[in-house]
């Protein structure tokens, strides 16, 4: 019994019976994995659509702790994790959905084409793209004592229709990544 009493479990530890939510499309397989445009099943933002990445295998504790402290982050450069879900035939974690493409899929479209990218856009790009992991860097610093968190992957950085450039899967990408070749995690037109 006292044994017991030290279990401490988490709500995002529970299994689920029913899927919390469900893949409508897969956007594009990159380098942290496949990444789909879902819709949440169950809770307040039931219908809200949101990005799945999803997880070859069951939850880790890891996993878990990060998401639960990744759902805590708010920043206008971040994109919001809502949590680890349920799917009917795998898990997923969600996030926020963001209009536009990731920076991989930019960089696999360039190649395809073997149109370089306008320069200027380029240096646009990398500069919001370092600002937002830099803020993301200070915040994690600042509540939850968290330093030199890598953030920058190519599928993890949104560039939205309207210019915007976000880091998502903050905190999560890492433990997603950590199972890749280091290759596998730069666009293939730098891997080269």
């Amino acid at each position: 019994l006292e044994a017991a009493s030290k279990i401490s479990l988490r709500f995002s530890d529970a299994p689920s019976v029913d899927p919390q939510c469900e893949a409508l499309f897969k956007l594009f397989d990159g380098a942290l994995g496949t990444v789909e445009l879902g819709r949440l099943l169950k809770g307040p933002d039931t219908g809200r659509l949101v990005t799945l990445r999803r997880r070859a295998s069951a939850r880790s504790p890891d996993l878990a702790s990060a998401t639960d402290l990744a759902r805590s982050v708010a920043h206008p450069r971040v994109a919001k994790v809502l949590g680890s879900f349920a799917g009917r035939a795998a898990w997923y974690v969600a996030s926020e959905y963001i209009a536009g493409v990731t920076l991989f899929e930019l960089s696999e479209a360039a190649a395809k084409q073997t149109v370089p990218l306008d320069a200027g856009v380029a240096a646009r790009i990398v500069l919001d793209t370092l600002t937002a992991a830099a803020e993301a860097q200070q915040l994690l610093a600042a509540t939850a004592n968290l330093h030199d968190v890598r953030c920058v992957f190519s599928d993890s950085i949104w560039l939205a229709s309207y210019g915007e450039v976000f880091v998502s899967e903050l905190l999560i990408a890492p433990f997603i990544a950590g199972s890749l070749d280091p290759a596998a995690a730069l666009p293939s037109a730098l891997a080269d």
